[in-house]
């Protein structure tokens, strides 16, 4: 399971990625639960054009990679990553991407208060039951697992990596 809250955050804008951290680290974007309980909290999301992952050989438009780390003291320096693919469509908005674009375009990069960001308006889906998701605060998906490594800087191999199976539309910014 997961489950996001809102949280202060700012935007990081390099050549080669758009990153979001939390001002609080420790508190982070969320939890996840693993099949087998381990938890882990989100503590960054890195956005890029053209993903990294592929479904039946098509690259996405956007992947959103979101590092999870581990709270267990024992487990200090577990990752998980989840990685949410999107694909362009006319129109297509999304609440929190929409607020991203405007931002980079006008220098803004600072989230805080009613501004802060809740990661789980960036799973909205215009196919999925509008009900069911206002019913449950955590996000749920079908996706695939694998043992892999972070694709950027630090590069941290043994993580647990999920993709989101199903893609999600966004406008052509």
């Amino acid at each position: 399971d997961i489950e996001f809250w809102k949280a202060d955050s700012e935007l990081v804008v390099d050549k080669n990625f758009v990153t979001l951290v939390p001002k609080d680290v420790e508190k982070g974007f969320g939890l996840m639960t693993s099949y087998v309980g381990d938890v882990y909290r989100a503590t960054q999301v890195v956005f890029h054009q053209g993903s990294d992952h592929t479904i039946n050989g098509f690259r996405y438009d956007l992947e959103a990679q979101i590092i999870w780390r581990s709270d267990d003291p024992m487990k200090a320096g577990k990752k998980a990553m989840v990685s949410v693919l999107f694909h362009v469509e006319v129109d297509e908005k999304n609440p929190v991407l929409e607020t991203f674009i405007w931002d980079m375009q006008n220098g803004h990069n600072d989230y805080t208060g009613d501004a802060g960001i809740d990661l789980s308006k960036m799973f909205v889906d215009k196919n999925a039951d509008k009900n069911a998701v206002k019913l449950s605060p955590a996000v749920k998906f079908d996706y695939y697992l694998y043992g892999g490594s972070i694709p950027f800087p630090p590069c941290d191999e043994n993580v647990w990596v999920i993709v989101k199976k199903e893609s999600i539309p966004i406008a052509n910014y």
